[in-house]
């Protein structure tokens, strides 16, 4: 029985001072007892490898330190039989030999201690050929190392390196064990990854927010009452707005809205609330915006039984939008309230929803 004619593999881009292994497969005739790798600079056409080695599994391992990195190559293979004849070569691949890519967490806290409920977990990638990273993932893990949260699959747009990649994730709970693992892929199908870094969350609640302050005056026999409260006349689309029996605004249909636009000023850390009902599904419900076109939008978002809201923010000129998601509820009835609470405390944003039930 003849030889056929083996099928390479192919492979991604490896680092040249590793061993590599080769895989192939035959199908139907001879026994393979041996087999051969050639390899060429897939520019100059010039061996640079060709050894035969004898095993009956269908590899070849390539020993560390023969190729260099930075090239481009081409490889072929051949099998041998018990009686030494020699198969017809495989057809050639083509791969690059590129030194490993560093892909590194750079920004862990003191002692991998997370002092806040949510953290932006930086990536740097480095190549020192230049290789650029094709896509990425940021999984999040429990103690127990069960995935929690992930990014999905990101992909980068962004050739300069080192590249600095990004993913916020919210909603850690107080002295809390986790881990997180980013991985990746280059553009020529390397792997990497971070490995998962475990860490602890320790952070102190912040106090309620008080509306109104009480001062007690016992000599002259009075409290003074002091509130921060400042009330801001909206803009409306109708005009006259549309209102449910005097106590809620209708805004549902396409163009409606209220907004603010003069006797606020809005940075540094703060909190917004919003309560409101039978919202369009997959639909913007509010939105933060300035001159400078940077903005802030929130969405309600549902699927067959569950709903959510999720942030979006993008400064002016940005293709990518920092998002976060709140945690997912059961749908509600459209009678009742929906309360949206978005938080940012040190460039860290926040987001919850909870059901109110029926305003009564």
């Amino acid at each position: 029985m003849a030889l056929t004619t083996p099928i390479l593999y192919s492979v991604p881009a490896f680092d040249a001072t590793q061993e590599q292994v080769f895989t192939f497969a035959v199908v139907g005739g001879s026994q393979v007892v041996a087999n051969t790798l050639t390899i060429k600079d897939n520019v100059t056409l010039t061996t640079v490898y060709s050894q035969t080695q004898t095993t009956y599994r269908f590899e070849h391992i390539l020993p560390a330190n023969t190729l260099t990195n930075g090239t481009y190559y081409q490889a072929t293979l051949t099998t041998k039989d018990a009686q030494g004849n020699e198969s017809s070569p495989s057809n050639p691949i083509q791969f690059y030999c590129y030194t490993q890519p560093t892909f590194v967490i750079t920004n862990m806290p003191t002692g991998n201690v997370v002092t806040n409920s949510s953290f932006a977990f930086n990536v740097t990638y480095n190549q020192e050929q230049g290789e650029i990273l094709n896509a990425y993932v940021f999984n999040l893990y429990s103690a127990s190392g069960v995935l929690i949260s992930t990014s999905g699959t990101m992909y980068n747009t962004d050739s300069t390196l080192p590249l600095t990649i990004s993913y916020l994730f919210s909603g850690f709970e107080d002295k809390a064990s986790y881990s997180i693992e980013v991985t990746g892929v280059t553009t020529n199908g390397t792997q990497i990854t971070t490995g998962r870094v475990g860490f602890t969350t320790s952070y102190t609640t912040p106090d309620t927010f008080s509306f109104l302050f009480l001062t007690n005056n016992c000599k002259g026999g009075y409290i003074t009452i002091e509130s921060n409260i400042i009330g801001i006349d909206g803009e409306t689309n109708p005009d006259p707005a549309t209102y449910i029996d005097n106590k809620e605004i209708d805004v549902r249909a396409d163009g409606n809205y209220v907004q603010w636009v003069n006797g606020y000023k809005i940075n540094g850390n703060w909190t917004m609330r919003l309560w409101g009902r039978h919202y369009r599904p997959n639909k913007e419900i509010f939105r933060f915006s300035n001159v400078n076109g940077d903005i802030i939008t929130v969405v309600y978002c549902v699927d067959d039984t569950q709903c959510w809201f999720e942030m979006r923010g993008w400064h002016s000129g940005d293709t990518w939008a920092y998002t976060i998601e709140s945690q997912h509820i059961a749908l509600p009835d459209k009678t009742e309230q929906l309360f949206t609470w978005l938080r940012r405390v040190d460039n860290l944003y926040e987001l919850k929803i909870e059901n109110r039930g029926v305003e009564v």
